[in-house]
């Protein structure tokens, strides 16, 4: 057991070699429309409608903040997000040595799997959805909407963000730019047209 652990930490450690830039622009009405959530019925929390009353929290605003522990320094901007709810979109990962199914991480990076991602704490998001379900898990990014906090301990080494999420929903679009989504819609699309 404790190998695997060692393996899941690994992973979870090995940072993504690619970044892209994050749009700057606001999402069109197009790009808020739902699509079909592939794989029929919807699971727990799971949405197909956007709450465009929400602010959209994007990484690049994230990804200002300072993190060279202990030191830490959140762009001005940033400090009016903590405490209201927000919508966030990136990919999902389990959280290593998480208790619950809905202890998650949002990530502005593609994982190589579902147990990898960056090792930039300024580009990942613990995530607290209770009752979460994905079949099949969601390989295109996602919309989490939530509670967003920062952290009062930011030195300790763990996660800087938190989202004490209420509801999530596959996207079929997406504003911000996310390297590799390309890629896993070309290869969801071969997998349904088959050989």
């Amino acid at each position: 057991m404790n190998r695997i652990r060692l393996w899941i930490l690994v992973g979870a450690m090995t940072a993504l070699a690619t970044a892209g830039a994050a749009s700057a622009t606001e999402p069109t009405a197009a790009e808020t429309q739902p699509g079909p959530v592939s794989g029929g019925a919807l699971s727990p929390l799971e949405t197909t409608q956007p709450d465009t009353t929400l602010p959209l929290l994007r990484w690049d605003l994230l990804r200002r903040t300072i993190y060279r522990p202990p030191l830490v320094v959140w762009p001005d901007r940033l400090l009016a997000y903590d405490g209201p709810r927000v919508r966030m979109e990136g990919y999902l990962m389990p959280r290593y040595n998480a208790e619950e199914p809905g202890d998650l991480l949002l990530s502005a990076l593609h994982p190589r799997s579902i147990f990898c991602g960056p090792s930039d704490m300024t580009a990942l998001v613990e995530v607290t959805l209770p009752d979460f379900e994905a079949h099949p898990w969601p390989a295109l990014p996602v919309e989490v909407t939530g509670t967003f906090h920062l952290s009062r301990s930011p030195g300790n080494l763990f996660w800087i963000y938190h989202l004490q999420a209420t509801s999530w929903r596959r996207l079929h679009q997406w504003v911000q730019d996310f390297p590799g989504a390309e890629d896993e819609r070309r290869r969801e699309r071969e997998e349904e047209e088959g050989p």
